[in-house]
């Protein structure tokens, strides 16, 4: 894990015969109860989506790998950036069987979050990069939290992604990884363009505003 991929990789330029799937952008702030399950159709409402094609490439998943990732949603509350993910096995199976997941960020750049099996609840690693090419170092004690049972659910407090002049980008964007038993990374979404969203609640709700 501590081996840096280019950033450059991350992002797909290889055309397919299908439009590439994009993602439905957030409509409203959320206030999920982090359970690890679907357990209310409002929790969700209102967040970003984007649903993983059911399609084989090399760029977002491994030669010869079925496809278990199946679902993302995300959005933000007034200091967190929220994320679930949806696959095709139950998440703490997926843990419980040496699975992680993975968010990688291009905005801003230089921050990886990966997922991992806990004694009590999934463990959160946040990593930093000081110089692009450079080795992933972790960071030191963070807010994030997470809990897995049918699906995973994650909660990262925008400050633990700043960078050092302690500022975030008026936009986040990431994407989600799942790494294998082995260490390997198996599969890639989006295969074309990394998820967005926006990390200031006051532009959000500015952005989203109807009278």
């Amino acid at each position: 894990m501590q081996q840096p991929i280019p950033d450059e990789l991350f992002v797909s330029n290889i055309s397919t015969t299908a439009p590439p799937a994009v993602q439905a952008d957030p409509t409203s702030l959320l206030a999920p109860r982090l359970d690890g399950e679907d357990s209310s159709y409002f929790e969700w409402l209102g967040a970003g989506s984007f649903e993983v094609p059911n399609v084989a490439g090399s760029m977002h998943r491994a030669a010869g790998s079925q496809g278990l990732l199946t679902l993302i949603k995300f959005g933000t509350d007034r200091e967190r950036l929220l994320v679930r993910i949806d696959a095709a096995r139950e998440a703490k199976d997926l843990l419980a069987a040496g699975y992680q997941y993975g968010l990688t960020f291009l905005e801003p750049e230089g921050r990886r979050v990966t997922v991992s099996a806990g004694l009590s609840t999934p463990q959160i690693t946040i990593w930093r990069r000081a110089a692009p090419g450079g080795h992933w170092v972790r960071e030191g004690p963070h807010g994030g939290g997470a809990a897995a049972a049918s699906v995973l659910e994650v909660a990262l407090p925008l400050r633990d992604l700043a960078l050092g002049s302690g500022v975030l980008p008026a936009t986040l964007s990431f994407l989600v990884t799942l790494i294998g038993p082995a260490g390997g990374e198996v599969e890639r979404h989006p295969s074309h363009r990394p998820l967005t969203v926006i990390a200031s609640s006051r532009q959000f709700e500015a952005t989203n505003w109807t009278a």
